[in-house]
């Protein structure tokens, strides 16, 4: 149920963000690498997969912009731990966010963004991290646009507060804006 209801909420962002943004005109899609960093209480390992995100946002007022993210792993991270191989890949991400956008100058765009992530993680050694988790997302980035179309970004997200792990993302990419 979970499921259904984070890919409406998404799905219907996406859907309506363009409608309200061509009276900002402020629409983007991007890509990011991320990478993934997810530390288990019970374990002494931080492992380290990363990512590749696709990105698609609409500006609704001047300050607010909403995004939808799908993205997938790139490389997993494999170490001993316990006395057994344990390794963490990301099969895939889903989120849907919204991004309070400041602007120090023409260029430079800082934002704290908070929404939720559905991710499935494949840890065959793991059944408490094995599996698809939902959790509320939240973290800050910015962008610098190199030209009016083009923007670079750096991005620091917690994509799932679990009970005992968390999955962060340091993440770099670009935004073409249209």
């Amino acid at each position: 149920m979970k499921r259904i209801l984070c890919i409406a909420i998404l799905g219907l962002s996406i859907l309506i963000a363009p409608i309200r943004a061509h009276a900002v005109d402020d629409t983007y899609m991007g890509v990011q690498f991320a990478q993934a960093q997810l530390n288990k209480d019970q374990l002494d390992e931080t492992f380290e997969p990363s990512a590749i995100v696709g990105r698609i946002g609409a500006s609704a007022t001047e300050g607010f912009v909403f995004e939808g993210r799908i993205g997938t792993g790139v490389s997993n991270d494999s170490r001993k731990s316990g006395g057994q191989d344990v390794t963490v890949d990301v099969n895939y991400l889903v989120g849907g966010y919204g991004l309070l956008r400041g602007n120090f100058s023409e260029t430079l765009y800082p934002y704290a963004i908070a929404g939720a992530t559905i991710v499935d993680l494949e840890v065959p050694n793991n059944r408490g991290l094995n599996g698809e988790k939902t959790s509320l997302s939240y973290g800050v980035g910015f962008d610098a646009r190199v030209s009016q179309a083009l923007g670079l970004g750096v991005e620091y997200i917690r994509y799932i507060s679990h009970n005992d792990f968390d999955l962060d993302g340091l993440s770099i990419g670009f935004t073409v804006r249209y």
